[in-house]
Parts: C-alpha cells; structure tokens; sequence
C-alpha cells in the first residue's frame, strides 16, 4: 500500500468512523449524567448495540475482518478515535471500581500471566485499574461485543426473528454478573 492510499485510508476511516463515535460518546454521557455507574453501564451498551445495528457498515469497518494489507498508524486518527471509544467504557469500569461495586476475581480466578500479557494500559491514566479490574472490562467487552456481533450480522435468524429481547436481557444479565449489587 502506497503512502498516498494509507493517508486515503485514514482519511476515509476518520470520516467513516468520528461521526459515529463522538454521537455515540455524546449520547453515553448525557444518558448517565447524574447516573450510578450501573445504569451508565447498561445505557452504554444498549446504545452501543444500538448505535451497531443503525450503522452496521461502520461496525463491521471497526470490528470485522481488518482490511489485508492496511495497518493504521498508532497515534493515527483513526486509532486515537478508537481509543476514545473505548474510553467511554473504561471511564465507567473505573467509576464501579472507585465506588467498590466492580466484581474482582482473585489473583488465581485470572488467566495465568495475565498481568504480564496485558499490552499496554486500555485506559485513561488516571483511572488506576488494576489487573483484576482490566480483566473484567476486557471480559464485559469482548462479550457485549460478541452479543451485538452476532446479532448485527444476523446470526440468531436461526433461532428468533426478533432478537432485541434476548439481546436487552443478555446485557442486562452481563452487567449483573459484573457489577456487585446495592
């Protein structure tokens, strides 16, 4: 790939998927203002599906198949945008975090090495979460993103024809699971 098409191809992923994620950030942060972490949580991943099946070319351009042969830059737009997506979420596991509501596994319930295997820290700097804790928000990522992965390529026709049900209750079900109640 040429220089000219890498730049042609952040262009397009900055414009493909800004929009996108700056409404969807807007729309988290004025849902939970004044909002228990616990709510944010499940109103970030009620849009989030949401946000995936209104817009689901940019969804499968954010999480499918990678486009062969493009890499973009780290510090690219369309990787800090990223971040700042990602952002969002973190933002709420380090509020249960601070709030004492984020379920820990044990130091032996993690993977073993996974202190070691985490690759650089997926949040803000000020939030401080400890390996327990990114484990959790990796592992409440990857399955909300799974769930709505599924759905938004319409993987469940075979079982249901209106998936929002299940998939409303599976994020609820998610979220209970890694939040410690009131």
């Amino acid at each position: 790939m040429t220089r000219r098409d890498r730049g042609a191809a952040d262009a397009l992923g900055l414009v493909v998927m800004v929009v996108p994620m700056v409404a969807f950030a807007v729309l988290v942060f004025y849902v939970g203002r004044n909002v228990d972490a616990q709510a944010q949580l499940r109103a970030a991943t009620v849009a989030f599906r949401q946000w995936a099946l209104q817009h689901p070319r940019e969804f499968h351009l954010l999480y499918g198949q990678p486009v062969v042969g493009y890499e973009a830059p780290p510090e690219g737009p369309t990787t800090r945008s990223a971040r700042r997506f990602g952002d969002v979420f973190a933002g709420i596991y380090a509020q249960l975090l601070r709030d004492g509501r984020l379920r820990l596994p044990d130091a032996q319930q993690l993977p073993p090495g996974f202190p070691g295997a985490l690759a650089h820290d997926p949040v803000p700097q000020d939030a401080g979460l400890p390996p327990a804790a990114v484990y959790q928000f990796a592992k409440g990522f990857q399955r909300m993103l799974g769930l709505v992965s599924v759905e938004v390529s319409g993987h469940l026709a075979w079982a249901m024809t209106d998936t929002e049900g299940f998939a409303i209750h599976e994020l609820r079900a998610l979220t209970e699971e890694l939040i410690v109640p009131r």
